[in-house]
């Protein structure tokens, strides 16, 4: 019998496309995202009229000054712009956006006059006086308000979630910023780990509905350290919010590692915290060297290194001048990123492709570092 050999050359390429997941995993042809402000790129603009976010300062639709990390993901996987679901009312492939500003993970089962309504809103922002109700991820359908998130897409899908599209997950930041604020009971607070766990239960229920639905791939963005931005850190909140986070984060791990028993399912979680943390270390000790040499510019208004932002949304001041380049700071405003900080989460959620829930490739994604790899050819999208 003849024996059978390779050349040596051809087994390493072999083995180099079995070990490198991104010569086998194939970007995904369909994305439906879910969420808040940080994914929102044209959902709440569009339902308020063009009202929020403000424009200028803000970019039209967008909660920064430029593409979010959605728009820029979009791009780098060639699947055009992305379609705003609650404007055009449909789902049309490529990349599908649910996300809202504004949204909780739902539901909050209070009142808002301040919102001008006596509904019990289970989704909405009540900071925002005179606004509609805004959807959340969950929450029933209630007269007079828009379906929350996953109740609209299972209207409009028919109810079946195509099971080749990547389903990804980014909220729980306005639960923990304004749920204690808000929705605490009279004479009562809310606590840091009531908001998280809770948080934590609705995105829950988001995977295990899409799951039913048919959906089989998912990416889960945990949250920054929110208590590391200018709002943490000017609303005197840094310490409450980052227990919080760290509550959100740790519960939002065990949960995927429980759901993740579910047959023909897989979900990924990408450790936005540990990208932010990473970043504003480095910013903080030499900002130029990061891309960002303006992070340390508002430290003469008591802004401590690393936090300059640009826009304070409460008022709608701007601390940047005309000469100054916001893209040289990490943050847009109290919360949200600049464009630029924004293409660092795109090259993440790029770079952590998910297996087919059939194949059992195991992988590893360093996140340590990985700030720097966009900043070389980043130019401002606006």
């Amino acid at each position: 019998m003849k024996n059978f050999s390779l050349p040596t050359f051809h087994i390493c390429l072999i083995l180099l496309v079995l070990l490198d997941p991104s010569r086998v995993i194939a970007s995904p042809t369909h994305m439906i995202v879910f969420g808040d402000s940080l994914s929102d790129t044209g959902n709440m603009f569009s339902l308020s009229s063009g009202a929020l976010p403000p424009s200028p300062p803000y970019a039209a639709g967008k909660f920064s000054n430029g593409l979010n990390w959605v728009d820029q993901v979009a791009a780098d996987y060639a699947l055009g712009v992305p379609n705003n679901v609650y404007s055009s009312g449909a789902l049309a492939g490529g990349v599908d956006n649910l996300a809202i500003g504004g949204a909780y993970t739902g539901p909050w089962l209070l009142d808002f006059p301040s919102l001008g309504t006596t509904l019990s809103s289970r989704n909405s922002n009540d900071s925002l006086a005179g606004a509609p109700v805004f959807p959340g991820l969950q929450g029933e359908a209630l007269s007079g308000a828009v379906l929350s998130q996953v109740e609209l897409f299972n209207l409009l899908s028919g109810g079946t979630a195509p099971s080749d599209a990547r389903y990804t997950i980014w909220a729980g930041a306005n639960d923990l910023i304004f749920a204690p604020k808000f929705f605490s009971p009279a004479g009562d607070t809310l606590t840091s780990s009531d908001v998280a766990a809770s948080a934590v239960t609705n995105i829950r229920m988001t995977i295990e509905d899409l799951a039913a639905m048919g959906a089989e791939e998912f990416l889960i963005l945990n949250l920054p350290d929110l208590g590391s931005t200018p709002f943490g850190i000017l609303s005197g909140r840094a310490a409450e919010l980052a227990a919080g986070t760290d509550l959100f984060n740790t519960g939002l791990e065990k949960m995927i590692a429980d759901v993740s028993a579910i047959p023909g399912i897989e979900i990924t979680l990408l450790d936005i915290h540990t990208m932010f943390s990473d970043l504003l270390t480095a910013a903080i000790a030499d900002p130029a060297a990061t891309g960002f040499p303006d992070a340390g510019a508002l430290t003469s208004l008591g802004v401590p290194p690393g936090f300059a932002f640009c826009i304070d949304q409460t008022t709608l001041r701007n601390f940047c001048t005309p000469g100054d380049d916001p893209n040289d700071r990490i943050f847009w405003d109290l919360v949200h990123p600049t464009a630029r900080t924004y293409s660092l989460i795109a090259d993440a959620v790029v770079k952590t492709d998910i297996p087919e829930p059939t194949t059992l490739l195991l992988f590893g994604f360093g996140l340590v570092g990985l700030g720097f790899i966009r900043l070389g050819r980043f130019k401002p999208r606006l």
